[in-house]
């Protein structure tokens, strides 16, 4: 039983740090979006990291039709 708990413990401290990680790193956010979200995550440590990987915005891709025409 002490097992489980450690694991899930330990699952969720590490879901926890990756969405900081994650929030910290993206590039798409403006400084006041990444305090909400940080206080998000860290005020639900479970629903908020979640939330973050649900919701953060995607990273743009390279698909025909969709050219940056700025250069």
């Amino acid at each position: 039983m002490d097992f489980v708990f450690l694991l899930a413990l330990y699952a969720g401290v590490a879901l926890v740090i990756a969405a900081i990680i994650s929030i910290l790193c993206s590039p798409a956010l403006e400084l006041t979006s990444r305090i909400i979200w940080l206080a998000v995550v860290m005020l639900l440590p479970l629903l908020g990291p979640i939330a973050w990987f649900i919701a953060r915005p995607k990273k743009p891709t390279n698909t025909p039709g969709n050219e940056d025409l700025t250069h």
